[in-house]
């Protein structure tokens, strides 16, 4: 992925970049080098934005928040939690609204905001069940 990100530099493709930056987040995620991965989806967040992609920066969020919570950032995590669900509703994709409601609600019971906790998972709840995702 390194070498795919300086040859899409190399050629000034920026949308390849973005998806690139996205495959080194992922990656380093992976590898539990959660710092890494972090600047590597600010960078895929940034691009994203950049062309309007609505559902890359979606995926860019959601990713932060997943490696925010292996540092211990839970405030951090709900709030691109919060991000990825305002922009799931928006992209009209209830598969990931649940999932995102699922993530929102084990943070905030990591926050100990347990009311909120039971909000978002009861919200995955019915949308699980109106996708007969059992």
């Amino acid at each position: 992925f390194r070498r795919n990100l300086s040859l899409v530099k190399e050629l000034g493709d920026r949308a390849a970049q973005g998806r690139a930056y996205g495959n080194l987040g992922n990656t380093q995620y992976l590898l539990g080098n959660f710092s890494e991965a972090i600047a590597f989806h600010k960078e895929r967040l940034a691009i994203a934005k950049e062309f309007g992609d609505k559902a890359a920066e979606r995926r860019a969020y959601s990713n932060l928040g997943n490696a925010h919570i292996f540092l211990g950032r839970f405030d951090i995590s709900a709030d691109y939690y919060r991000k990825t669900l305002q922009l799931s509703r928006q992209l009209k994709d209830q598969a990931v609204e649940a999932q995102a409601c699922y993530s929102l609600g084990n943070t905030c019971t990591l926050l100990q905001d347990y009311e909120k906790a039971i909000e978002y998972h009861l919200r995955h709840l019915v949308i699980a069940q109106e996708l007969g995702d059992r």
